[in-house]
């Protein structure tokens, strides 16, 4: 496959509860459709784009892929980093992804921070939180989803006791948290 290069960054607040007027108010004013075409041009040219969203009232900030899914691979997710960290990591993972890196679920992926590791956890049910992979699917064909999971400061992990990120939605269960 041709190496892509990073996606560009597109931010949009797909009407979360913190985006004045909402849904309604900004297909109203023809963003919707304009954003659409933006990220059907970015899937083109670069294989995948990535999606920021703006916190809402009991959620945190989070980004995603949209196009991976297009190829069979899993788009990714990742809460409670800001936009410019969040496209560096998913992109990063994205693009080992795309050149061919043997992932499964619940892999330590070590090659993409300077320190430490992340997580690769399935997550379960995307259609919330994933809305324009899902769009651009149309259900022509499975969105699947890894989220990226990092640990805290201290190398805890948010499902561990003490964690500083256990308020961090997980939208999987990863294999390391469940009971023996």
């Amino acid at each position: 496959m041709v190496r892509v290069e990073p996606a560009e960054v597109v931010r949009m607040c797909e009407g979360t509860p913190s985006c004045a007027g909402g849904q309604a108010a900004w297909e109203a004013q023809g963003r919707r459709d304009g954003h659409e075409r933006r990220l059907v041009e970015l899937v083109a040219r670069y294989g995948w784009a990535v999606q920021h969203v703006l916190p809402g009232a009991d959620e945190p900030a989070f980004s995603y892929t949209v196009g991976l899914s297009r190829v069979g691979l899993p788009e990714l997710v990742l809460f409670g980093h800001g936009p410019d960290c969040a496209h560096d990591l998913l992109n990063a993972v994205a693009g080992r992804l795309w050149d061919g890196a043997p992932y499964r679920d619940d892999a330590l992926v070590d090659d993409v921070l300077v320190r430490g590791s992340l997580m690769l956890v399935r997550a379960v049910d995307t259609t919330r939180h994933l809305v324009w992979a899902h769009e651009l699917a149309a259900g022509r064909w499975p969105v699947d989803a890894w989220q990226l999971v990092l640990p805290d400061a201290e190398g805890r992990w948010p499902w561990e006791e003490g964690s500083e990120v256990a308020h961090l939605p997980l939208l999987g269960v990863p294999a390391a948290s469940a009971d023996p």
